[in-house]
C-alpha cells in the first residue's frame, strides 16, 4: 500500500491532492480497511479475491478540511487479478441475477478484467472496457455517484445454448456445430440507486435476433 497527498490551507478555499496505490491485496480486507473504496469501487463488496488499483486525484476542501466530492478531478485504474462474484452481497447484482434467468452471476469468475476511470464533477466516469467470462464475452461502460446513483449500459455476447429455456425446439433444429458458433447479444440498462437498482434487461431483443439468425441458417442449409 502507497500513499502521498497534500493539503493546501492558504487559499480562501482549502485544496488537497492525493494518489494511492493498492497492489495484489485481498478486496474483502481493502474495502473494510480503506473506506473511500466503497464509494470509488462499489462493486468491490461483492468480489472475493485479489486485485491492484491506483488513484490520483484532487480537489476542494470544506473549512473543516473535509473533501468535497463534486469537486473532485483526476483518475484511476483498478485491475482484477482474480475474484468470484458473490452477487447476494449487493442490492444491485443480487437484483441483476435474478433478472437474469438465463446464466447465474454464482458462476462468474473473473481473471486479469482491467478498467480506467475518471472522476468529474461528483461522478466516477467509468471507460468503455471489454472482458470475457468463460464463454460470454461482456462490453460495459457508464458512470456512477458518490451519492450511488448510476448509469451504465451493459452488453453480453452469449452463445446460443444460453436461450435453451426460451426457445429450446428452435435450437434443437440446429447441428452441434452451428449451435456452437452461434451467438446472440443481449443488451442491459442500469440506472437507479445501488441499493434501488433498476434493471432493464431486453431479452426479448435477443430472443428475435437468435431466432431470425436460426431461421437464416436453415433457409442457407
Amino acid at each position: 500500500v502507497l500513499v502521498d497527498g497534500n493539503v493546501d490551507t492558504k487559499k480562501i478555499t482549502p485544496t488537497f491532492g492525493m494518489n494511492l496505490r493498492l497492489e495484489g491485496i485481498d478486496i474483502v480486507e481493502s474495502i473494510t480497511e480503506i473506506d473511500m473504496l466503497k464509494g470509488f469501487t462499489p462493486i468491490l463488496k461483492t468480489l472475493v479475491g485479489t486485485f491492484t488499483t491506483k488513484f490520483d486525484f484532487s480537489g476542494d476542501m470544506t473549512k473543516d478540511l473535509l473533501p468535497i466530492l463534486t469537486t473532485l478531478d483526476g483518475s484511476g485504474l483498478a485491475n482484477i487479478i482474480q475474484a468470484k462474484l458473490e452477487p447476494a452481497k449487493m442490492p444491485l447484482t443480487n437484483s441483476l441475477n435474478n433478472q437474469l434467468d438465463i446464466i447465474d452471476l454464482n458462476n462468474f469468475n473473473l481473471n486479469d478484467v482491467k478498467t480506467t476511470f475518471e472522476f468529474e464533477n461528483g461522478n466516477i466516469n467509468v471507460n468503455p472496457l471489454s472482458f470475457e467470462v468463460e464463454d460470454i464475452k461482456v462490453n460495459l461502460q457508464g458512470k456512477h455517484s458518490l451519492n450511488n446513483t448510476m448509469d451504465y449500459q451493459i452488453k453480453l455476447n452469449l452463445p446460443a445454448k444460453y436461450f435453451g429455456n426460451k426457445i429450446g425446439s428452435q435450437l434443437a433444429k440446429l447441428n452441434k456445430t452451428s449451435l456452437d458458433e452461434m451467438v446472440v447479444d443481449l443488451p442491459l440498462s442500469i440506472t437507479g440507486k445501488l441499493t434501488q437498482p433498476n434493471i432493464n434487461i431486453n431479452t426479448q431483443a435477443a430472443v428475435q435476433d437468435l431466432s431470425n439468425q436460426i431461421i437464416k441458417k436453415q433457409k442457407g442449409e
